[in-house]
């Protein structure tokens, strides 16, 4: 504000660059004159200005600290998606993100979660997961959200269509009921689906069988049930329909940009390495050293099973190979032969890179190991 209750200039906050004037007229525009910016550069912001832009639209006094020392990267993108997801909240309305693995739905959740100062219960649905089971999670969730009737408790179904329970979903979700009495109305849900998508065609060398096929024979006499399990068994992800009332509340969540992912996987590497790890002739700039070398070969790694094997990666993946290195890192050290701190490294970077993503290869190993190696070697 300039003075009085005036404000000096307006800006209009945009997913994407130069969309807004577009859609009004010349004489509207100038109408505006200099008051309004249709087409400012929000692109060019950095993270602690999103972080401003949400307090504001949240109506929040202050960013809390453990917000600013969050690894999470906040960007345009994912800015615009949190604001859309807490204003269907405030609304009362469910959100359900339809997002392919590794785009950071789980991890968007978790930090709007942290910034709204609310209470998140997360329930990573499987196929195995029971009816019994999510009663009882939404029962100790019943139960926290009687005892603090003032504050917002976010629910979050992981991978929803993951498991055969849709209905009960449908119940708990759309109609807000469970064992016949009405959800409090603190109880707020969000939900992430992945995509029914068609696995990409791979020539007969690429394919992996795993167990006996049907014969011609036995095709014809399968049941209802094994033919809806062979459509399955073509799709990227093992998903199952979602209720009507549930597709309404769906939106696109988009992919991950590589640039955009390249920074989750630096700010992820910085703030997860050990802080043993440091060279006494270096201390300014080996553990740099350390987080550039994970940072680029997990890249590679990811680039690699996508291009290459056709296959799914995701921040998990990068989480739990970091968890890897860290182990590799300590128990190496431990150890009488240990040797200098440059091979410690090096064999903990490959220890982890190989149990995160080398043993889910099938007949791609060795090229795989060829170009891992090429950017160990840069």
């Amino acid at each position: 504000p300039s003075s009085g209750s005036q404000a000096s200039t307006v800006k209009v906050l945009t997913a994407t660059d130069n969309k807004v004037s577009g859609f009004l007229s010349i004489e509207t525009r100038r109408m505006l004159n200099n008051k309004v910016k249709l087409d400012y550069d929000w692109g060019t912001m950095l993270p602690d200005g999103y972080l401003e832009i949400l307090m504001n639209v949240f109506g929040l006094s202050e960013i809390n600290q453990k917000v600013r020392r969050s690894s999470y990267v906040v960007t345009r993108d994912n800015m615009m998606k949190m604001i859309s997801i807490e204003s269907r909240i405030r609304y009362g309305i469910p959100v359900l993100i339809m997002g392919a693995t590794g785009c950071g739905k789980t991890a968007l959740v978790e930090f709007l979660c942290r910034f709204v100062n609310a209470k998140l219960f997360p329930l990573n649905v499987h196929g195995g997961i029971t009816e019994e089971c999510v009663l009882e999670f939404m029962q100790k969730v019943t139960n926290f959200a009687t005892a603090n009737r003032n504050r917002n408790v976010y629910v979050f179904f992981d991978e929803i269509n993951a498991c055969e329970s849709q209905s009960l979903f449908k119940f708990i979700v759309s109609d807000r009921v469970m064992f016949s009495k009405s959800i409090l109305p603190n109880i707020k849900f969000i939900m992430a689906a992945n995509p029914y998508a068609l696995a990409k065609d791979r020539s007969e060398a690429d394919k992996e069988v795993v167990g006996l096929l049907p014969s011609v024979d036995e095709k014809k006499k399968l049941t209802e049930t094994q033919k809806f399990e062979e459509i399955i068994k073509k799709l990227v992800y093992r998903v199952h329909p979602l209720p009507d009332t549930l597709l309404e509340l769906c939106f696109d969540f988009g992919t991950l940009d590589d640039s955009v992912e390249h920074r989750y996987i630096d700010s992820m590497v910085r703030a997860g390495l050990r802080p043993e790890i440091t060279d006494k002739d270096r201390p300014n700039t080996y553990r740099e050293w350390v987080s550039f070398c994970m940072t680029q070969v997990i890249r590679a790694a990811h680039e690699f099973i996508r291009n290459i094997e056709h296959g799914t990666v995701s921040l998990r993946d990068v989480a739990r190979c970091i968890k890897l290195f860290n182990w590799f890192h300590n128990t190496l050290q431990k150890r009488p032969e240990a040797k200098s701190y440059d091979e410690i490294c090096g064999r903990s970077i490959i220890f982890s890179l190989m149990i995160c993503y080398h043993s889910r290869l099938s007949n791609k190993r060795k090229a795989y190991l060829i170009e891992i190696i090429r950017y160990i070697k840069q």
